[in-house]
């Protein structure tokens, strides 16, 4: 499913993780796809034009990672992109938590879910995960817990997907989630949503990325705000998105 191969050889320190070639076109969303989750209408970029920007959640490799060629490793930050094109630091591997043989079956609305990095070193499995009140807790600059990469699958790596209308999430709750439409992404041990801290940005060595975290933000509707809707992002009919 992915390229051989980590790093594309460009000039130090702004070095891209290799192309990924995301799951083909397909009625819904399943296990086993591999997939971006972008967030589509992020406000308050960088740029200061009042525009909205489409960010990709991604791995953040350490200075020395990048320098080194490693894979990415367990504690690796998760941030929020505006570099777009499907690599092995942006896309993700959806995985039943509970049975993995379900790998091509549908995933529906309240599923749990485990996300990978769609390209890891041989043998070694990591996690997307988040975990709230404890001291050891990652906080970001936004004073909400950060999501990491673990090597350990427990419930704190959970996931599930919620519909974007809460008026309709009892009836959706069981039906098929559809790629490329927007939903909201629950942290299933906490109840918070999966969610782009537009207001902290910070320095990295791939430019300017966005913190991620597990916060609920509601609009004065009381429903999620931009700020929790995401994508689950596979290839659209008629795109190709395979690299050489």
């Amino acid at each position: 499913m992915t390229h051989a191969g980590f790093w594309s050889e460009a000039t130090p320190h702004s070095r891209d993780y290799m192309y990924v070639t995301l799951s083909p076109p397909d009625e819904c969303v399943r296990f086993g796809s591999v997939v971006q989750l972008l967030a589509p209408n992020v406000s308050g970029a960088p740029a200061g034009d009042g525009k909205k920007c489409c960010l990709a959640l991604s791995c953040l490799p350490s200075e020395a990672e990048v320098d080194s060629g490693q894979h990415l490793a367990e504690g690796c930050l998760i941030s929020a992109s505006p570099q777009l094109d499907a690599c092995v630091r942006n896309s993700f591997i959806i995985c039943s938590a509970d049975d993995p043989t379900k790998d091509g079956q549908p995933l529906h609305y309240g599923d749990s879910f485990v996300l990978r990095p769609a390209a890891a070193k041989d043998g070694e499995i990591l996690y997307v995960y988040s975990k709230v009140g404890l001291l050891t807790t990652e906080i970001g600059k936004s004073g909400e817990p950060c999501l990491q990469l673990m090597s350990i699958k427990d419930v704190d790596t959970r996931w599930h997907c919620l519909f974007i209308d809460p008026k309709y999430r009892f009836e959706t709750t069981g039906s098929p989630v559809l790629p490329n439409q927007k939903l909201i992404v629950c942290h299933s041990s906490s109840n918070r949503r999966l969610a782009v801290e537009h207001a902290f940005w910070f320095q990295t060595l791939f430019g300017l990325e966005c913190e991620v975290s597990i916060h609920t933000i509601l609009d004065a509707q009381r429903r999620e705000s931009e700020k929790n809707i995401w994508i689950i992002a596979t290839q659209k009919y008629g795109e190709n998105k395979l690299m050489t």
